[in-house]
């Protein structure tokens, strides 16, 4: 059996000969166990999030606010357009 086997299986010839190539070429690395232990940290806790709640107040008041207005605009297009009919 060839080592080409042995190493990647039933694999296509030209991917096994890419990845041969890509393995002479590039050197392991050795990360800075303190990088690797920071890295960790942050992708497996979760950061704390925190929502506000708004007050109930102030939506009341910008639900009376738009009622108004609208109350208001029909009032005055009634008025107009009384107006111009007559």
């Amino acid at each position: 059996m060839s080592a080409n086997r042995l190493l990647f299986g039933d694999r296509s010839p030209a991917l096994a000969e890419f990845e041969l190539r890509l393995q002479s070429s590039l050197q392991p690395v050795d990360p800075d166990p303190k990088f690797v232990y920071t890295l960790r940290e942050k992708l497996v806790t979760p950061d704390a999030v925190i929502l506000e709640r708004q007050s109930g107040a102030l939506s009341l008041l910008i639900i009376a606010v738009g009622l108004f207005s609208g109350v208001l605009l029909l009032m005055i297009s009634r008025r107009l357009y009384n107006m111009l009919r007559k």
